[in-house]
């Protein structure tokens, strides 16, 4: 099994594995089923795949997970990305590694911080979900203690988590509101892509607190479902790898395969060719 190391915020380091056929193929049909709530669902199933050691998940913010689902996507399927228009340009290609870098090395230190109100202490910090259903502000509270009792919010159900909401008065969630506020100007002068007008790119905003990290992961790892199905049609009919070889294989080795069949098929051809139009003699 190979593994690799990805940097995340605050100088960590975890270990991940490549994702494979097994796992990619069900995601990008999800993608192609378009609901958002089962697609950010499979996010989380892809994280807990690749991430070695499983302890640290919990540790992860909506940074670190965007992070490793750039270079999940870089390792294991394809490092280039195009775009047009905001979508594909079979023109301008873009490395996925290179965004990963350039974030990293633009987000500002942002730490933890409590907010204490008699009793009612909330712990608030850098969303930890990518998911869409929870892009709303209660993803930025970490956890919330009242009076001896705490509650860390990823442990509990969405009903629950709206009960505790609405038992915070307003006065902190104002200042949950202006984290929000000052997080967010911090990170004004980032962007996951750089727009060109000339091109007719548009500019990607990096923003923890609306779907934009969500969409992005959404957008990149979706790939034409039936050019996957042909592609395992060809490798298990013409180089008779079985299924579950085929299934073990990353999406990058499997059209390394596919390329090394295709350039054999091109020799065959034009060898072909040149015997059957040379002169005769």
């Amino acid at each position: 099994m190979f593994t690799f190391n990805i940097k995340l915020t605050g100088n960590k380091l975890i270990e991940c594995r490549e994702i494979t056929n097994r796992i990619y193929l069900p995601f990008v049909k999800s993608i192609m089923n378009g609901d958002s709530v089962i697609i950010s669902n499979f996010l989380d199933k892809i994280i807990e795949y690749a991430v070695i050691d499983k302890s640290q998940i919990k540790k992860l913010n909506c940074i670190d997970k965007f992070l490793i689902l750039l270079d999940l996507r870089s390792i294991s399927i394809n490092n280039n990305i195009t775009f047009n228009n905001g979508v594909l340009f079979s023109n301008l290609s873009i490395e996925i590694d290179q965004i990963g870098t350039y974030i990293l090395e633009s987000i500002p230190s942002i730490t933890k911080q409590y907010i204490i109100d008699d009793l009612i202490k909330l712990e608030i910090n850098i969303p930890t979900n990518l998911s869409y259903e929870f892009t709303d502000i209660s993803n930025t509270i970490q956890s919330i203690q009242i009076g001896s009792d705490l509650i860390q919010m990823n442990s509990v159900t969405n009903k629950m988590r709206e009960n505790i909401l609405n038992f915070i008065p307003a006065k902190l969630f104002n200042q949950v509101l202006k984290f929000v506020d000052i997080t967010t100007k911090s990170m004004e002068h980032i962007h996951i892509i750089k727009g060109n007008e000339k091109l007719g790119i548009n500019r990607v905003e990096f923003n923890v607190f609306n779907n934009t990290l969500f969409e992005f992961i959404r957008a990149i790892y979706n790939e034409d479902l039936l050019n996957l199905y042909k592609m395992q049609y060809i490798l298990m009919s013409k180089l008779n790898f079985d299924n579950d070889t085929y299934l073990n294989l990353t999406p990058n080795e499997s059209h390394i395969h596919l390329n090394f069949y295709n350039e054999e098929l091109k020799k065959q051809q034009d060898e072909y060719d040149k015997n059957n139009n040379s002169p005769s003699k």
